[in-house]
């Protein structure tokens, strides 16, 4: 940090502390083969000075300490001292501020091995990425220059099939620059650090998403919250894709929302078997979760809906090319559902296919807009869900014998709103390919994307909240914007199961005791539940043997 910061030297001096954990060579003699707990004795027997601090191990964890000793298989004790190692030198204690980047879990019994020390592993906060910048932009307001930056990331470099790949799915996530192909894996925060394109930032991100290309040889990522770290002039080139594949793997620590207040909250609501008013009033916010302690596993990610219009033509579709036709009248009289798709931090797809009677129903369920029954009654327009277990398209014929897939034919009133709501970079699939049949060609068309949390989450119920990405255009914001719930329900006077998705109405969060979330996101198929309810959830909140 005083290398690449912009210290004065001479300042920087008294400023600059060394904390020593470890010694690998005494007084002229190798020590690397000695093991770590004997080093640690040698370290004990030198006293500080005013700059060189030598980093005593405690095996108290009742007191503040940056070493500690424990039984590395109780788990406990681990975290324990883990969280105690961050939190002391976060908040300060002797040390300054912010010094710890993550923490050293080392074996005791093991001696110092170089390059490669398999007795020590490192845990951090955030994911650490190397990354290129590819572009900047510097922040304006009121006109005037801010001295903050924005800078375009990129991992790689990557071969022109790869790039080719993801820019068929995602034009974004790829960039060529100096005739060379990389992942573009999104945006740093505002920064201070003034960097030339071209250089490497180190940034800490709070997560790392994976993403599938029609090729699984080939996925791409993005990073979200990517805080600037530093510049690292001694490097030239940025991480590999690899390492970025790696990180997607984990699930990062969130940080805790709210004190221990809400903690004793949740054990009240627990007992009483729903949240009391007086609790629910000072924790509920209108079109938000409640707090993460409340549910058994949340999550929240990014999530994109597409139109999936199949049957067309072979000529329709040259005809549309040509500019003989118009999309609207492309897309006339034939059938639609539409792909909800969610990444939740697994590396499957969380998806559902929406159905409804016809296109403009589709519109006011997307939209929360009511409709009135034969009886008089107004209720929330309401779709057909039905569950799509993975990334690749299920077999048409097989969702139809499990869950009735019934898509509308589209009016050309209803296709003139689908062509108005297409967001620039829908795609045709070719006959024979997935997604398509056998003949005819077959239309994905992106109409919203943004970011989804979860609420309560059971195998027959599914609590979400809808963020747009804000560079939607307007009529694309209207769609999935706010609290949907999808719940299964058992079919009237015949056997059988099946989903229903809607708009909640009161724009607050449903109780997850009384509706007994378990944290069960991924969707199962409607014939395939055992039990529909929240009553059969009551004992141990689970689903009964």
């Amino acid at each position: 940090a005083l290398l690449n910061g912009k210290f004065d030297p001479t300042e920087a001096s008294k400023k600059a502390h060394i904390y020593i954990f470890d010694i690998v060579e005494y007084e002229g003699k190798d020590i690397k083969d000695w093991p770590l707990k004997e080093r640690k004795e040698l370290i004990s027997k030198f006293k500080d000075s005013e700059h060189i601090h030598f980093v005593k191990s405690s095996t108290n964890l009742e007191k503040d300490a940056l070493s500690y000793i424990v039984d590395l298989e109780n788990l406990k004790q681990v975290e324990k001292a883990k969280d105690k190692i961050m939190g002391y030198a976060h908040k300060g204690g002797p040390y300054p501020k912010h010094i710890a980047e993550g923490v050293m879990i080392k074996l005791l019994n093991t001696h110092y091995e170089v390059p490669q020390d398999h007795g020590a592993c490192k845990w951090k906060e955030k994911y650490e990425i190397d990354c290129l910048v590819v572009g900047e932009k510097e922040i304006i307001r009121e006109g005037k220059k801010t001295g903050n930056w924005n800078y375009e990331l990129a991992v790689g470099p990557i071969d022109k099939e790869w790039a080719e790949a993801i820019g068929k799915k995602d034009k974004k996530a790829v960039i060529e620059f100096r005739e060379k192909f990389y992942n573009h894996i999104g945006k740093s925060d505002n920064t201070k650090e003034d960097v030339a394109i071209g250089s490497i930032l180190r940034v800490a991100s709070e997560d790392v998403n994976s993403y599938e290309t029609d090729d699984p040889k080939y996925p791409y990522y993005k990073a979200y919250v990517s805080v600037v770290l530093q510049p690292v002039p001694e490097k030239n080139v940025p991480d590999k894709i690899f390492v970025l594949e790696r990180l997607s793997g984990f699930t990062p620590r969130r940080e805790r929302l709210v004190e221990k207040a809400v903690k004793d909250d949740v054990k009240i609501s627990i007992e009483e078997g729903k949240i009391p008013k007086e609790i629910y009033k000072e924790h509920a916010k209108e079109n938000e979760p409640l707090p993460k302690e409340f549910y058994n596993s949340p999550r929240e990610g990014e999530a994109f809906a597409q139109s999936h219009i199949r049957g067309l033509e072979p000529e329709d579709v040259e005809a549309y090319k040509k500019k003989e036709i118009s999309l609207a009248e492309l897309f006339t009289k034939h059938s639609i559902h539409v792909d909800l798709r969610m990444k939740l931090g697994e590396k499957k797809l969380i998806q559902w296919v929406i159905t409804a009677q016809n296109t403009e129903k589709y519109f006011r369920m997307l939209k929360g807009e009511y409709e009135e029954t034969a009886a008089g009654v107004k209720q929330p327009t309401k779709g057909m869900a039905i569950v799509k277990p993975s990334a690749e398209e299920p077999e048409m014929k097989e969702i139809k014998k499990t869950e009735e897939l019934k898509e509308p034919s589209i009016s050309r009133e209803g296709a003139k709103l689908l062509e108005g709501i297409q967001i620039p970079g829908g795609y045709f699939i070719s006959p024979g390919e997935v997604g398509s049949s056998a003949y005819k060609y077959a239309w994905m068309g992106l109409i919203w994307r943004g970011r989804v949390k979860t609420g309560v989450a059971r195998k027959d119920y599914h609590e979400l909240f809808f963020y747009p990405d804000e560079k939607l255009p307007s009529k694309n914001k209207e769609l999935l914007n706010g609290i949907f719930v999808i719940k299964a329900f058992k079919r009237p006077k015949k056997e059988g199961s099946y989903w229903q998705i809607w708009k909640a109405t009161m724009g607050m969060p449903a109780d997850p005791v009384l509706h007994c979330d378990s944290g069960y996101h991924f969707p199962v198929p409607a014939t395939d539940l055992k039990v529909i309810g929240r009553e059969h959830y009551r004992y141990g909140r689970k689903e009964p043997e």
